[in-house]
């Protein structure tokens, strides 16, 4: 094998990169980080975090240990399908995603080895549970010598966990502005004074926020005995472990407190159950407006990998928890605006690529959501189908009829400016898109109908 060029978002490391080849991910071991990947394998790291599923597993391609290539190994990583970043995930995945950093990094001192960084972007929810990527994030650890990421940890996660427990859990799309993580400072300034009072939010937030603010020299890192270290952070990992998002929303409650009929809901169901039933090779799925993933469930319960997509950050913390409560491997949820998607990120708006880009899947449901989409956000059924096109060529989609209650609340004072708000406007717009109705039905009495379209292959 020969050596690759360094894919858009696998640049910055000099001990190796990730890249593409044949549809295939592989990641090349420079000769800089060798003698890292080497005690990764032979201090038994490796074996337990990929045991304990806080490591992705990897097979070796290739190996150059004489030096006669400019690289060292090739390693072929087993593939995440579903690429994410910490600024869409809601409250419970992030502080899952930091417990297990502060996991690995323990484990990684018990065989003499550290975390050299603890960017959240180094760890993806895969089989319903965080897993950290990058194999290359290991080194020796030596006597003394304190967490170097320390630093990028408290603003990689526990600075944002804060501000979404002490303020609102909404903050937590604000680190979508800081891709080196949320400043220390802003984030002491965000938080309320009574969390000076905590010894620990004092001492890695507000203190070292002092301490690392301005221009000046870096100080020179103090002696850590080792067992001082694992203290620092097992205390680190109890206050993570402690905090609860502030906030809730009426979406989380939808289906207690929705004034549908129960009959209503599981008729929907059994026929989104009979859809997917018959779309029996599917393997890919995303539900946008998924709310708390009830009906998401049903396609991760068939083995469909399923994302569900929610801008409700309390609606998708439900979700979360309710799938792994169920070790529901299949089940993603994520907090996301379709009228505001992540946009590309990064180096050249490409180091991070935007979520239209990396949501494409076999089938994309809409549920209860085009009537928010057009009459809460003026957007025009051509548009929604646009948008569901470039998801999915199949889309199952509930059209909700400008009659219904929750239609009508939507467009309370507006009603005179959405007279294009009609079935046959609806089905229009999805047919110029290139779809065709396969299938309609009515849920019940309430004049709402499920669609299952299609675009057809050439």
């Amino acid at each position: 094998m020969s050596p690759a060029p360094a894919g858009e978002s696998s640049f910055r490391d000099p001990a190796g990169h990730v890249y593409s080849e044949g549809g295939s991910l592989y990641r090349q071991v420079n000769h800089r980080g060798a003698a890292d990947f080497e005690l990764l394998q032979s201090s038994g790291l490796y074996d337990e975090l990929v045991e304990r599923r806080l490591l992705i597993p990897h097979e070796l391609m290739a190996k150059n240990p004489l030096g006669e290539s400019a690289y060292f190994a090739i390693i072929r990583p087993e593939k995440v399908p579903l690429v994410t970043y910490p600024y869409e995930w809601c409250f419970e995945q992030l502080q899952d995603a930091a417990l297990a950093t502060l996991d690995i990094q323990l484990a990684a001192l018990a065989r003499e080895m550290t975390l050299k960084d603890a960017t959240a972007f180094n760890i993806q929810f895969y089989k319903g549970a965080p897993v950290h990527i990058d194999t290359l994030s290991f080194k020796p650890y030596r006597d003394g010598e304190p967490w170097m990421a320390y630093n990028e940890f408290c603003r990689h996660f526990l600075a944002p966990l804060l501000v979404m427990a002490y303020c609102d859990r909404r903050l937590g799309r604000v680190s979508s502005a800081f891709i080196e993580g949320l400043p220390l400072d802003l984030a002491s300034s965000l938080l309320p004074k009574r969390t000076r009072l905590n010894p620990l939010i004092l001492t890695h937030i507000h203190l070292q926020a002092k301490l690392t603010s301005g221009h000046e020299a870096p100080r020179k890192a103090a002696h850590v005995r080792k067992d001082g270290l694992e203290l620092m952070i097992r205390s680190l990992r109890g206050l993570v472990a402690k905090l609860r998002p502030k906030g809730s929303s009426p979406w989380e409650r939808y289906y207690r407190e929705c004034t549908y009929a129960d009959s209503d809901i599981v008729e929907k169901a059994c026929i989104v159950e009979t859809v997917l039933d018959r779309l029996s090779d599917i393997k890919t799925l995303c539900d946008i407006g998924a709310n708390t993933g009830r009906f998401s469930r049903i396609a991760s319960e068939r083995g469909i990998r399923t994302l569900a997509i929610d801008a409700d950050s309390a609606a998708v913390g439900k979700c979360y928890l309710e799938a792994k409560h169920s070790s529901d491997p299949f089940l993603t949820p994520l907090v996301q605006d379709l009228r505001n998607p992540s946009p590309g990120l990064g180096w050249r708006s490409r180091e991070r690529p935007g979520l239209i880009e990396r949501i494409r899947s076999d089938v994309v449901m809409a549920l209860a959501l085009v009537h928010h989409l057009s009459i809460g956000g003026n957007v025009p059924f051509p548009l929604v189908a646009r948008l569901l096109s470039d998801i999915a060529p199949i889309a199952i989609v509930e059209f909700v009829p400008a009659s219904d209650p929750q239609a009508r609340r939507l467009m309370a004072f507006r009603e005179d400016i959405f007279d294009w708000y009609t079935q046959e406007g609806f089905e229009s717009a999805f047919e110029n898109q290139g779809y065709s109705v396969i299938e309609s039905r009515q849920v019940g009495e309430t004049g709402r109908t499920l669609y299952l379209f299609a675009i057809q292959g050439p």
